[in-house]
């Protein structure tokens, strides 16, 4: 079984920034302690016309799109075209890739690649939405669907009693 789970069966490395580190290991949690020194190091090599340090560690490209209420800690690089939502939680040690889709907390399957967020879209609007008018303009059933139940007495009701 472990044979299945090698770095050169799970991944395809040619589209990666991380290929320096992942081609000369065998199995990815051997990246897990190298992978915050192998962020500083290439960070440090990325250019400035297209990355910004944007803190301790932390390069963003230029045309990422980051939301409002997100966290970022380093070491971490954000790929260009990469989109990083409201309520985005990334812990360090990150590299997340070209074209990608970030919410919620790294390291808990937030991560989309385009095509995979166009295939859930379908699923997402296949379920229809329930909208309730807000109580103000509801209007009250028809006197003949109306309950036989006795009706509440209401607040105002009671203390005029």
């Amino acid at each position: 079984m472990r044979e299945n789970m090698t770095i050169q069966n799970l991944y395809d490395l040619r589209n990666t920034m991380a290929r320096p580190l992942l081609e000369n290991l065998t199995y990815p949690w051997e990246a897990l302690p190298l992978i915050g020194a192998f962020i500083v190091e290439l960070g440090k090599t990325l250019s400035p016309d297209d990355y910004e340090l944007r803190g301790e560690n932390i390069w963003v490209a230029k045309s990422a799109k980051l939301y409002p209420n997100i966290y970022i800690a380093g070491p971490a690089i954000i790929g260009p075209n990469t989109e990083v939502r409201p309520g985005a939680f990334i812990r360090g040690n990150a590299l997340i890739g070209a074209g990608m889709t970030t919410f919620r907390t790294t390291g808990e399957n937030e991560t989309e690649t385009p095509a995979e967020e166009a295939a859930e879209a379908p699923k997402k609007k296949a379920a229809p939405r329930k909208t309730t008018a807000p109580a103000a303009t509801q209007r009250a059933p028809k006197a003949e669907s109306r309950s036989k139940a006795p009706a509440a007495r209401s607040t105002t009701a009671r203390k005029a009693q």
